[in-house]
């Protein structure tokens, strides 16, 4: 059981087979490879129970241009089903079936393409030119561009006009209503703009004038 994986340093960039079960490269560190590194995370689903894997290993991962063009723009990490990282991959993804291949944004985790079963070397090259056009990082910056920015929202605050007419009418009642009560006087309180306070009276027989 072999686990292939993209190893890049600088000036080094080889295409390598290790042992699954003592790989340190777990799915957590081959995320943070891709990030760092500005690329997507390329991620092979395995499993030794089905031929379609081993035609993946045969024809498509052993195509010089495949392994030329994921070694140039992606972080590539293959790993099995039978082992606690593969399991982990199943699950948190809910996939269905194996072998899987997927396309991961390294910065979210985000699953953004997916191809399941055997995938020729050509149809597999077409598929990933999407993604070799830009990385993630440029990818989020667009996505922040098409989203609506809280400023341009507009905010409506208030009241309608019908609303305060209302309103209005209202409280012209309760005066008059006190007004009728204490005899065509009410108490009406200014505050002049150094702060005091004076009482006004009456102002019934202005209201009535006024309408």
């Amino acid at each position: 059981m072999v686990l292939l994986l993209v190893f890049e340093d600088k000036n080094v960039k080889c295409l390598c087979y290790v042992s699954s079960r003592k790989t340190l490269f777990v799915l957590l560190r081959a995320k943070g490879t891709a990030s760092s590194q500005d690329k997507w995370l390329l991620v092979n689903l395995q499993s030794t129970k089905e031929f379609s894997s081993h035609m993946l290993n045969r024809d498509t991962w052993a195509n010089e241009a495949v392994s030329q063009t994921i070694s140039t723009n992606f972080v590539f990490w293959q790993v099995y089903d039978d082992t606690t990282e593969g399991q982990k991959v199943y699950t948190y993804y809910k996939l269905d079936s194996i072998p899987v291949v997927l396309v991961i944004d390294p910065i979210t985790g985000q699953k953004m393409r997916s191809w399941v079963g055997m995938v020729q070397p050509e149809r597999l090259l077409e598929d990933l030119l999407t993604f070799m056009d830009s990385g993630p990082k440029d990818h989020h910056v667009t996505l922040s561009h098409k989203q609506p920015r809280e400023s341009s929202i507009p905010v409506v605050l208030g009241i309608d006009r019908e609303r305060v007419e209302r309103m209005e009418a209202r409280l012209k009642e309760d005066i008059l209503r006190e007004a009728e009560r204490y005899g065509g006087a009410i108490m009406v309180i200014h505050e002049t703009n150094d702060g005091q306070i004076f009482d006004q009276l009456p102002v019934f027989q202005c209201l009535c004038c006024c309408g």
